[in-house]
């Protein structure tokens, strides 16, 4: 294991996104520096839950790699450390851990001394959340703790600069910053992995240039976001629509907002300029130079931006069409980027069902502008083109739509969503049954025999187990601690030489518990601040080596759901409120693994946006909101040709369990997007029952129901013999369709074929 991970430096380095700075930062070498706070020995990796807890080989801290650089008050340092003795770090195994940590209340004599004696006075929040519980709107959470208030208060009457770090992967509030005007510079370091000490103590010291960007909307109070539902233990109605994030404050509440979307930075100046853009067959490509102005080398990101014509569909004022990042630019230097736009991404749904061009994607008729800069405040109109009549871009159906009335947001006060007729699921074709013909899995590697051959010779009590993992922990599994294994764990597709297929969570590198450490990535938000794609190839080959050697085939993970309130427990896990940007991320990371026969199994499949009683909890929205801002980071992912594993959600999706709704996977994900991989059920989930009307439901043992939704595998139990009687009844029984187990099994062993196919 090397000392340092390149590609996790760099993508912490790049994600990094500086907000405030008045002068403080970059430090100057051997400048003298009061670090505060415990944070500064304990540098945060991930949060915590299945997203996070990878044990790594180290995570270097910002103490350490400072203090080599700048001279460090030892008086303060002594304090804090004693304190760590006394009162270590609870990380409670990974799973629920505290928000904060215990801290001390410093007395205001040392803080005079410390200021005597030092330039710049240092303080690190952190805050972890993570799967299981969300953010709470309470001192110590969303707020200061009062710890950290009394310390701001004292540093503020002895010290003129005060330099804050957040490590951090869910939003905060900031509203410190004007309560303590000696606060001149704020960088937010996120949660960066096991290089993002090393990478924020690299930013500190003008090593580099910040070139992160803000991939979430930073409001001045969580007032801002009244209008958005959240946290019920019932139903969480959607009334914002299609305005999460960014495009409800731009188009309502453009003063609510302390640093808008997309900002960031940096320690030198661009000049950005737009050349000229056209239509080259269905994508816009607009070409634009980029010039590095300051007096040192930095990156920079291109944003461009839409302002669509307010036609029948009413839009949000601005909307990400693209984005692009320099390479490094030396001063006086210059890039020409080419961004090319596909048509699609200018396109809206229509869920009017009385329309002409009733749930479909448009493109309406009117001016486009397009806007170019550095976030989507401060971008400027560049070019515009002319659709003269309202285009037809994709026709679709009316899946997953709501099951009762409700009014949403709108520019004109309320917009009524309706019900209406359901779209048709499609049926199974189903396999011929020819009994045991000596067909093994080898002679369909070989090519001797096809999937649907070898499928055919099972018949229900054969295939019916194999449609539920194994696990938790399975002596099968090649690593302890995994999540699940299948495949070739049952008879008689053991004898038939099928290969099992272990998996574990994977957001932030292999999460495992076996006698080696492994590579910990920074997290999702951190990833997606970067703005850069192209960081995801060299992840991927460094937290492969880790996948080989486990030999751990199907990682979970990334998570790319919506961040679509601040308080949402897994938002360090997702990538954005935008969907275009969190949906390039997806792709890229998918992309890059699958160049290793590594299936990275995009999560939560769909609009998982809160921890509350995510079991059982309803997200209701419009056709609209489901198709144009939480549906298409999966789309995007689906349609590279490269994913091969989608888990679904724990939450229901207008009423249905997503991990049983056939209208969300069988006819959007199967039969809109062209998917034909694997699809899993998260670990444990509730769905709905198949059972008749006047029998009882017993939800969890209901396996049937999500099979006939398209979900190949329900994850997991220990024995899954057992539990597959319920199936076999209702195959026999007429109640499920023995096609419908074939085709599971044909998704689930064709992924099989992939993910132990030939290694690089």
């Amino acid at each position: 294991m090397e000392s340092y991970n390149k590609a996790c430096f760099q993508a912490a380095l790049e994600g990094a996104v500086l907000l405030e700075n008045h002068g403080s930062l970059p430090f100057r070498k051997g400048e003298k520096v009061a670090l505060f706070g415990r944070e500064p020995f304990e540098y945060q990796k991930s949060g915590s839950g299945s997203g996070g807890d990878v044990r790594s080989p180290y995570v270097t801290d910002i103490h350490d790699e400072l203090k080599e650089k700048v001279v460090l008050d030892e008086e303060v340092t002594n304090f804090y450390a004693d304190f760590i003795k006394a009162n270590p770090f609870d990380w409670n195994g990974g799973w629920l851990t505290p928000t904060v940590q215990k801290q001390p209340m410093i007395e205001e004599s040392l803080v005079e001394r410390a200021a005597a004696r030092n330039d710049i006075a240092m303080v690190i929040l952190e805050r972890v959340y993570g799967e299981s519980f969300d953010q709470a709107e309470k001192k110590g959470e969303w707020y200061l703790s009062d710890a950290e208030e009394d310390l701001f208060q004292k540093l503020s009457r002895h010290f003129r600069h005060i330099v804050v770090l957040l490590n951090i992967g869910n939003p905060m509030d900031l509203s410190f910053l004007k309560r303590y005007p000696a606060i001149d510079s704020l960088l937010i370091v996120w949660q960066g992995g096991m290089e993002g000490g090393k990478a924020a103590a690299s930013l500190l010291m003008g090593e580099a240039a910040p070139s992160g960007k803000l991939p979430i909307t930073l409001t001045k109070s969580i007032h801002a976001y009244e209008h958005v539902p959240f946290g019920s233990y019932e139903t969480n109605l959607h009334e914002e629509d299609i305005y999460v994030g960014y495009r409800y404050f731009d188009t309502f509440a453009p003063e609510e907002v302390l640093y808008p979307f997309g900002f960031g930075l940096s320690y030198t100046k661009f000049a950005i300029s737009y050349q000229n853009g056209g239509w080259d067959g269905d994508h816009f490509k607009a070409n634009v130079l980029v010039k590095n102005t300051g007096s040192v080398a930095g990156k920079e990101v291109v944003q461009l931006y839409t302002e669509a014509p307010q036609g029948d569909l009413e839009e949000p004022k601005r909307v990400l069409v693209g984005f692009q990042k320099t390479k490094l630019l030396a001063p006086g230097e210059s890039e020409t980027l080419t961004l090319s736009l596909p048509l699609r991404v200018f396109a809206r749904f229509d869920d009017r069902d009385d329309s002409k061009f009733a749930h479909s994607f448009v493109l309406e008729k009117g001016t486009y502008r397009l806007c170019l800069g550095g976030d989507v405040r401060e971008a400027k109109e560049c070019d515009s083109f002319l659709i003269p009549e309202t285009k037809l871009i994709e026709r679709l159906s009316a899946a997953a739509r709501p099951e009762a009335e409700f009014d949403v947001l709108s520019q004109h006060g309320k917009r009524h969503i309706g019900v209406g007729p359901r779209v048709k699921l499609p049926e199974m074709p189903a396999i011929p049954y020819t009994g045991d013909k000596g067909y093994t899995f080898q002679d369909v590697r070989n090519g001797a025999h096809s999937l649907k051959e070898f499928i055919g010779q099972f018949n229900v009590e054969e295939l019916a187990p194999m449609t539920i993992g194994e696990g938790w922990n399975s002596p099968k599994a090649s690593v302890p601690n995994s999540a699940a294994v299948y495949g070739g764990n049952l008879e008689p597709l053991t004898s038939k030489g099928v290969e099992i297929v272990t998996c574990c969570d994977g957001p932030s590198g292999l999460r495992a518990k076996d006698e080696r450490t492994h590579i910990a990535i920074p997290v999702g938000v951190c990833l997606a601040a970067t703005f850069n794609p192209s960081l995801a190839d060299a992840l991927a080959d460094t937290v492969y080596q880790d996948l080989k050697e486990a030999k751990v085939y199907c990682l979970l993970g990334p998570g790319i759901n919506i961040m679509r309130h601040p308080f949402g427990g897994r938002n360090f896990e997702y990538f954005s409120e935008d969907p275009l940007l969190a949906g390039t991320m997806a792709s890229a990371y998918v992309n890059a693994y699958a160049k290793h026969g590594i299936a990275a199994c995009i999560k939560h499949f769909a609009v998982n946006s809160q921890e509350t009683e995510r079991y059982y909890e309803n997200e209701v929205l419009s056709e609209r909101a489901l198709r144009e801002i939480f549906l298409i980071p999966f789309e995007m992912a689906a349609k590279t040709g490269n994913l091969h594993a989608v888990m679904t959600s724990y939450n229901e999706v207008n009423g249905r369990h997503s991990g049983s709704n056939a209208e969300l996977v069988n006819v959007i994900l199967r039969q809109e997007w062209g998917y034909q991989g694997l699809v899993m059920t998260d670990w444990g989930c509730r769905v709905d029952t198949t059972l008749p009307k006047d029998e009882k439901p017993i939800e969890i043992d209901r396996y049937s129901s999500t099979l006939a939704a398209g979900v190949d595998i329900y994850m997991v139990q220990t024995d899954p013999v057992k539990p597959a009687q319920g199936i076999i009844k209702d195959v026999k029984e007429g109640r499920l369709d023995f096609a419908v187990l074939q085709q599971a099994a044909y998704h689930l062993l064709d992924s099989v074929l992939f993910l132990q196919g030939p290694r690089d």
